[in-house]
């Protein structure tokens, strides 16, 4: 591995996790002082702002990401297509600036949420400028790390700064906007010393379609991803907005843990693929496997058992309804990270755009439906299920489609082995279990212990010990 990949594989990682240990600081002070609802009230009106922003960004920024990868040493084509696809975002963008507008000034619904949404207009119309797939696609992960965190430590600032009582919502929210306005007035100067946009250069037809694909794929997802938040704020109150939100907080910092571990130590899947290498594949599912039926149950456990108090942490007093929400949420850590390896290391990489769309379907159908009969009835408790249900409901259609276009096998006897030799977990949970935060710190030591202990001695071949290890070597 050369120095440069070295370097952006750090600037990534940092990157990734800066986008959850920051709010990670400031989410139990701000809790705390604006309490569950309106909490709640943020963040379902941020699920709104989102939805406009995937309806204005459909495709752009995947396609664009790999336009740009593809001819960054071509100055006339980067120009040509960093045009193009700015100005298809543009125009989705006002299009869709001018319905939320409508929205917010017709819906009944959504009137007392008026100052929050015309926030939110700024951050929809700057997200078109974010423009992130430029610097990722020529791999200036540099410039993105630095300018990011210098962002991020300031708004840390402000936050304790300027928010002081339940009445600053309204201020918060704002804050929170302005990251993103701010982050894309820096990109779009920035992007003028190396590309700059161009009317003439404008080709707008062969993008038309990929971009609308990607969409479309985009669109489904949400709906199994993004869309609880948005439903569950129409059939019930921000307060259990709020709740839910709360139960997904560590939830989304543990998954970016996984992500970052099986990203690293995947190699070139596509090519192994194209080369028909099936061993090699095997024994890197077998691998990557592994280390979710270690990893994953412990936290599981730990997080379940200890629900009341880690809520009493993350969120303080008023939250005490997030737990049960919480504990359902933190059963997709094992069914995501699989997930996760078996659809976007493997099925994507395949290139089968049917298979992609057979998996977006079913995850859509299964959401909204579930969300449909359960939300109404037990609020974020029915959120957290209809999500346990259409994240399984896709991991099952992909493990169909693991066997039968990659030709290989879930190792389900080695799940029902770690299975067992996770018992301990829960032995230690039982024993040294108290509502004191020593008590907690006690649990993850010992649990710790045994971790390495079935790591390096009861399974000493697998993956922690193979490629964890010897993960800068493996890769040259």
């Amino acid at each position: 591995m050369n120095n440069s990949i070295k370097r952006n594989f750090l600037y990534n990682i940092i990157l990734t996790f800066s986008s959850y240990i920051f709010p990670l600081l400031t989410f139990p002070y701000i809790n705390r002082v604006l309490g569950v609802a309106n909490i709640g009230i943020c963040d379902y009106i941020d699920s709104i702002i989102q939805y406009f922003i995937i309806l204005s960004s459909l495709g752009t920024q995947s396609i664009g990401l790999r336009e740009i990868a593809k001819f960054k040493d071509s100055p006339t084509k980067l120009r040509q297509q960093f045009s193009s696809i700015i100005f298809i975002n543009a125009v989705l963008t006002v299009v869709a600036v001018i319905i939320l507008v409508c929205c917010t000034f017709m819906l009944s619904k959504l009137v007392p949420y008026r100052a929050f949404l015309l926030i939110g207009v700024f951050k929809l119309f700057f997200s078109c400028f974010l423009i992130e797939w430029l610097f990722q696609g020529l791999s200036n992960f540099e410039y993105i790390t630095k300018r990011t965190l210098v962002i991020k430590i300031i708004y840390v600032i402000s936050i304790f700064v300027f928010i002081k009582e339940q009445s600053d919502t309204v201020k918060y929210y704002f804050l929170t906007t302005a990251i993103i306005v701010v982050n894309a007035s820096l990109n779009w100067i920035y992007s003028r010393q190396i590309v700059v946009f161009s009317f003439s250069a404008l080709k707008i037809k062969p993008l038309l379609v990929p971009v609308l694909s990607y969409g479309v794929y985009k669109i489904l997802t949400s709906f199994y991803t993004t869309f609880n938040v948005f439903y569950l704020g129409n059939v019930s109150t921000t307060t259990e907005v709020g709740y839910f939100t709360t139960a997904t907080k560590l939830y989304g910092i543990i998954m970016v843990v996984f992500g970052a571990l099986t990203g690293v130590l995947v190699p070139h899947i596509s090519k192994l693929i194209s080369e028909g290498n099936r061993d090699a594949l095997l024994s890197i599912s077998r691998d990557i496997f592994v280390l979710i039926f270690l990893l994953s149950p412990p936290i599981i456990i730990l997080c379940d058992y200890n629900s009341s108090l880690i809520i009493a942490i993350i969120a303080g007093h008023g939250f005490e309804n997030a737990k049960i929400p919480f504990m359902l949420v933190m059963i997709l850590v094992f069914i995501t990270a699989l997930e996760q390896v078996v659809i976007q290391q493997f099925l994507m990489a395949s290139n089968s755009s049917k298979c992609v769309l057979s998996l977006s379907i079913t995850g859509a159908i299964v959401g909204v439906s579930m969300n449909c009969y359960l939300t109404p009835i037990y609020s974020a408790i029915g959120s957290a299920i209809s999500w346990i249900f259409s994240e399984t409901a896709v991991l099952v259609v992909g493990l169909f489609f693991f066997k039968r276009l990659l030709n290989l096998e879930f190792p389900y006897r080695k799940m029902l082995l770690y299975v067992f030799l996770s018992l301990p977990y829960l032995l230690i949970c039982i024993f040294f279990h108290s509502d004191r935060i020593i008590s907690l710190g006690t649990q993850c030591l010992l649990a710790l212990v045994w971790f390495i202990f079935v790591s390096f001695k009861i399974q000493p071949n697998n993956i922690i010990r193979k490629q964890v290890v010897e993960l800068f070597h493996k890769y040259k």
